[in-house]
């Protein structure tokens, strides 16, 4: 390592010499540096547990477990993983993978066999399974009082349990570094934003019921759920409550919750987690409409924040009188490849039952605020939250009548990178009106049925182990009822509409043309008529039963070197049929939701997150967990 040091300045391939130092630099373990211990043959019951290194020096490195009895070990350099560096990580969701899959397990002494034990030709088969991952719960709220306990899933002979991670009580499990973070970890309405391979951002927040807490946060931590550690985070230029939060490309933005301190207070603000000693940078302010904006008071509040394709997106009730009869929300994207777009309302496909609403508004059936929220692939899952209410209010909302909770379906019709404007036509009474809008804002809702007849405002959903789960929640206009279950959608992913086809659509937008065109057709790009193929549309609505609903596209054409009035424009639209929009269902009957009763919660509550986190081994022999959860 010296001598690349000294080399550095001589070497005529510095470039690739400060290469090699980065890799060196990034294996090197310092003190404090957190790690987790693999591959003992011996002492196996302290394989996979998390520690913390007290001495780097010599070939076997002092470290100090962080949970349990925190005991002492000597451990060498190669059975050491390094929880700050990405490919450590990853290397210890694959072996994981290979020690407690069940298939894998099934098959070890065959495997082991065929590749003469070479463990990394065994890694690299165990590299095609998905990590796995289980549920976990952040602080809440419940019948007055807050509920501290962060918990998570666990496997216990051959059962589903759940295990506290965090909690008030001495002598309790405690996430490691939770002293050190600024307000600490126990706290609700907060962003929780996972950056990927069980790491999470959490910001904001408070640690009372908003009407009777101190303080709102603007501290920030970032929370390792393999570690299970907490870390301090800069923080935010002021405090949020009911903020919401996404991850993309590196960054980290947190949207809303500013009415607690609405004074120059942007509404969304972006941590770039690669720039050493960066802080929070704020972003464009959304419009007024959506709550945004000095003028507004900070009413941006307790509405889902999501990376949907590339893009972030806010659901938020709209906040201009005389738009339509009732408030109502709207779907706003910022796309981080064109900023210089802003933010804009999504276009949705879907039309709302009202004739007078206008093309943007969402399902009317989500409400307005604190809805439950998770991205799933390409697709942006939302639960019910508080129904509409005259605008103005800000904060917390007196109890309501409640909204049935349901679960919609949200996907981009077309990649973020999208060039050219939509022409998009609304009816108006006998005539219409065209908007051109970016294609990159043109989006579709569905529905993925109702989880139950009674509300749950503050549910949150989750996604794990390839399934959807909804959890908590309050029905808040039944007497305030805190619901402890956790539902399950019966449907899978490939369940959910795919995205589209965009060479298919090309190649039918052409056969279209040349149908409707007497003469050679222009060169036409995209028909929003076309956004899903009609034909397969129809194929679905007749293999479905009464939840299909009809409705009709609004969208017209967007043609770039054509104009709209053109007569083979015009014969094209009148040509292009009516498309029937079906739910989305799983095979489990018309709603397509259970209740997994081994996955009630420990307490009822809301306000709280639910994250997905690595599945980690309880140590010691495979045997003492039980099958995989995917087996279950």
């Amino acid at each position: 390592y010296c001598r690349f040091r000294r080399l550095r300045d001589y070497s005529p391939g510095a470039a690739m010499t400060e290469s090699l130092l980065s890799r060196f630099d990034s294996l090197a373990l310092t003190e404090n540096d957190l790690v987790v211990i693999v591959g003992l043959e011996f002492s196996r019951q302290h394989n996979f547990e998390p520690a913390r290194v007290l001495d780097s020096s010599g070939e076997r490195l002092k470290v100090q477990l962080l949970h349990g009895s925190r005991k002492g070990l000597s451990i060498r350099r190669g059975n050491l993983l390094k929880m700050s560096r990405a490919q450590d990580r990853t290397a210890l969701l694959t072996r994981i993978v290979w020690e407690r899959q069940l298939e894998l397990r099934v098959a070890r002494a065959f495997l082991v066999e065929k590749f003469h034990g070479e463990e990394g030709l065994a890694l690299e088969v165990a590299k095609h399974f998905s990590p796995r991952e289980t549920l976990a719960l952040t602080s809440g709220y419940s019948l007055g009082r807050m509920v501290p306990e962060w918990s998570a899933v666990g496997i216990e002979r051959g059962g589903l349990v759940w295990r506290p991670l965090h909690g008030r009580a001495p002598g309790g499990p405690r996430v490691h570094g939770a002293d050190r973070v600024p307000d600490g970890i126990v706290r609700i309405d907060c962003a929780v934003v996972s950056v990927g391979a069980g790491r999470f951002v959490v910001a904001g927040g408070c640690d009372d019921h908003p009407g009777r807490t101190s303080r709102f946060f603007a501290s920030a931590f970032e929370y390792d759920a393999i570690a299970r550690a907490a870390a301090p985070l800069p923080a935010m230029p002021t405090a949020r409550h009911g903020c919401g939060g996404a991850h993309i490309d590196g960054k980290v933005y947190i949207v809303g919750g500013t009415y607690v301190q609405p004074d120059g207070a942007a509404d969304a603000v972006v941590l770039d987690l690669g720039a050493r000693g960066g802080g929070w940078q704020p972003l464009e302010d959304l419009p007024p409409r959506a709550g945004g904006g000095p003028s507004s008071g900070g009413q941006l509040a307790f509405a889902p924040v999501a990376a949907v394709w590339g893009r972030l997106v806010v659901l938020a009730r709209t906040t201009t009188p005389g738009v339509h009869e009732s408030e109502g929300a709207v779907l706003w994207a910022y796309n981080t490849l064109r900023p210089e777009c802003g933010w804009r309302a999504v276009k949705t496909s879907r039309t709302p039952p009202s004739s007078r609403a206008t093309s943007d508004l969402c399902p009317a059936e989500l409400g307005v605020s604190a809805h439950g929220a998770v991205e799933w692939g390409q697709h942006l899952l939302v639960s019910s939250g508080r129904p509409a209410r005259a605008p103005g209010y800000t904060g917390v909302a007196p109890r309501i009548a409640a909204l049935p909770c349901r679960v919609s379906c949200f996907r981009f019709l077309l990649p973020p990178d999208e060039p050219g404007k939509w022409a998009f036509q609304q009816q108006h009474g006998e005539g219409f009106s065209i908007t051109n809008v970016p294609l990159w804002t043109v989006g579709e809702w569905s529905s993925l049925g109702e989880v139950s007849s009674a509300g749950r405002v503050g549910a949150d959903l989750s996604v794990v182990q390839g399934g959807l789960y909804i959890s908590g929640g309050v029905d808040e206009g039944r007497g305030g009822r805190f619901d402890g279950s956790t539902a399950r959608w019966e449907g899978r992913y490939e369940d959910l509409p795919p995205p589209l086809d965009t060479r298919g659509l090309l190649a039918r937008v052409a056969r279209e043309g040349d149908a409707a065109s007497a003469g050679p057709a222009p060169p036409v790009e995209y028909a929003a008529k076309l956004l899903a193929d009609p034909d397969a549309r129809r194929s679905a609505a007749a293999a479905s039963d009464s939840t299909e609903q009809r409705v009709r596209y609004e969208s017209s054409l967007h043609v770039r070197s054509l104009a709209l009035d053109e007569p083979h424009v015009q014969r094209l639209l009148s040509r292009l049929p009516a498309c029937t929009l079906t739910a989305a269902k799983g095979e489990g009957g018309r709603s397509g939701w259970r209740t997994v009763d081994s996955l009630a919660l420990p307490t009822a509550m809301h306000a709280h997150s639910a994250i997905t986190v690595p599945l980690l081994p309880s140590g010691g022999s495979p045997a003492a967990e039980g099958a995989s959860p995917s087996r279950r």
